[in-house]
């Protein structure tokens, strides 16, 4: 409810009252929640308080014994905003009651208190930033330390993000730290059968026993061939941890402000731009936790602490990218990653690098060459598909040729060999795609793509190591075809349909079709 000179406040209630014959159960759930603030000084400051209760008591039919979904807690923030044209600032401290389930009845369980305090600053178009600080120490009562082995917990929440976009965004900076301290189980990887729709993993039956294993689930080759998705599941034990998440990009664009300049250095150096990525994940169970918050990459990937750690550098130049005529893009990306799961450790060591140049010739030809090259390492201490360190190089030139403004074909090829260091194994890959393309504006959109592949595979090879060494083709001749339309019936109704078929060398051929209406209004 809000009306002028008053305070605002609102208030929501929810009740629901329940029996399962079936199962020989009742219950009744109080849910409410509401909040009441007051403005002073022109809107600028609001003290605010809220609340949110909930009692959940479900019990046998014709007894008085409470069953274990029972709960109750209470939450209480008081809190104080501030906001002027430029800054805003918001703090609360909250207490939260918890009544819980213990043999039959409900009883105090645990209190915890939290502080929060968040920020907003935007003093230009060029610079922002916000972030938030909280802790949170949660206490349980004696009886359910001793019968149900809960322990007393502390976290800590920093997060902090900002942009800086100066000289009409010649240079853009975005940062951001995201850290905190939790309890998180131990994981343990899993697939689950879904169907095309939204399945991304096929299985290949490795060794021929017919039983489903997890290192013979395989990314899908073609969109609507994966029948699995990847699900982690937690297990029953917990760990303090602390977690981290730091990320700064930078992206630089002269063009932006050098692009019409008089001096002709200028003028050259706005076809360059670049774009930096580095990016850092940790999950530990490191004691020295001031050292995580710091970023102490020597603590960091540790085989003794680690849960989940990654780190990520990228590094992109485009050369002449505003040029339709011509231009030169190169990639150079660097991933260092450790997980631990339930079946064991996985290490990830992978260095890669990407130059491609394109150039027109003549109005409607296009030509495009690209060279890339990786180290790509997996070392996995449960599954022996799983380790692998493959280092390739690949070529791929590819002619393009546009009829009109409504057909286009491209036509490619790739030759590529891949080395794996950690076997006595190598292969040569060669493959021909080509697409074409129709459109009639605002009413028809048509892609059709065909690949041969024809890959030699030297030594034994299973699951994600052959999958890696072939480009997910397999040894011997292949082939990939697909066709996609979307067709507008009129300004409402889109028709789109889509098929997929792959041809492995020595498996049965694999058709998938989907076809889909939409409606806008």
């Amino acid at each position: 409810m809000r009306e002028g000179g008053l305070p605002r406040f609102e208030y929501e209630m929810e009740a629901i009252a329940a029996r399962d014959s079936t199962a020989g159960e009742e219950g009744r759930w109080l849910r409410q929640s509401g909040w009441v603030d007051y403005a002073l000084a022109g809107g600028r400051l609001a003290p605010r308080i809220e609340f949110e209760h909930e009692d959940r008591m479900q019990e046998a039919t014709g007894t008085d014994e409470l069953l274990r979904p029972s709960f109750r807690f209470l939450e209480v923030r008081p809190g104080l905003a501030w906001k002027d044209d430029a800054f805003g600032v918001t703090a609360f401290v909250e207490r939260r009651a918890e009544d819980d389930w213990i043999a039959g009845r409900v009883e105090p369980a645990a209190t915890s208190w939290t502080g929060r305090a968040t920020f907003e600053w935007r003093p230009s178009s060029a610079l922002d930033a916000e972030g938030s600080v909280g802790f949170r120490a949660r206490r349980f009562a004696e009886r359910f330390r001793v019968e149900q082995n809960r322990e007393d917990s502390e976290s800590l929440l920093l997060k902090l993000s900002g942009g800086w976009r100066p000289f009409s965004r010649f240079l853009q900076v975005n940062a951001l730290y995201d850290g905190m301290t939790e309890r998180s189980p131990v994981l343990q990887e899993i697939y689950i059968r879904t169907g095309p729709e939204i399945g991304q993993f096929s299985w290949e039956d490795g060794n021929g026993d017919g039983l489903v294993q997890i290192d013979e689930l395989l990314p899908e080759r073609l969109p609507n061939e994966g029948t699995y998705v990847r699900a982690y599941v937690p297990s029953d034990t917990l760990a303090s941890v602390a977690r981290v998440l730091s990320r700064l990009r930078l992206e630089l664009d002269p063009q932006r402000a050098w692009g019409r300049s008089n001096r002709r250095w200028k003028r050259r150096l706005s076809h360059v731009a670049a774009r930096t990525v580095i990016e850092v994940r940790e999950k530990t169970r490191d004691p020295n936790t001031l050292s995580i918050y710091l970023l102490d990459l020597s603590r960091f990937r540790s085989a003794e602490h680690t849960m989940n750690g990654r780190l990520r550098l990228g590094q992109d130049i485009f050369l002449f990218r505003s040029r339709p005529e011509y231009g030169l893009d190169i990639s150079l990306n660097r991933l260092r990653s450790l997980s631990e799961l339930a079946a064991g450790q996985e290490e990830r060591f992978l260095d890669s690098w990407r130059v491609e140049g394109r150039w027109r010739p003549a109005p409607g030809w296009g030509v495009r060459a690209a060279a890339s090259g990786e180290q790509d390492r997996l070392d996995s201490d449960a599954f022996a598909s799983r380790r692998y360190d493959v280092s390739g190089f690949q070529l791929e030139p590819g002619v393009s040729w546009a009829a009109s403004d409504r057909a286009q074909a491209t036509l490619s090829a790739s030759y590529g060999r891949k080395q794996d260091a950690f076997a006595d194994r190598n292969a040569l890959v060669l493959k021909a795609p080509v697409e074409f393309r129709y459109a009639i504006p605002r009413k028809l959109q048509t892609t059709l793509r065909a690949e041969v592949a024809r890959v030699r595979l030297h030594g034994e090879a299973l699951g994600l190591a052959r999958f890696e060494l072939t480009d997910g083709r397999g040894p011997g001749w292949s082939s990939l075809w697909s066709f996609r339309a979307q067709y507008a019936v009129n300004a409402y109704l889109r028709a789109t349909f889509s098929y997929e078929g792959r041809a492995p060398a020595s498996a049965p051929v694999i058709h998938t079709m989907q076809l889909q209406m939409s409606a806008l209004f």
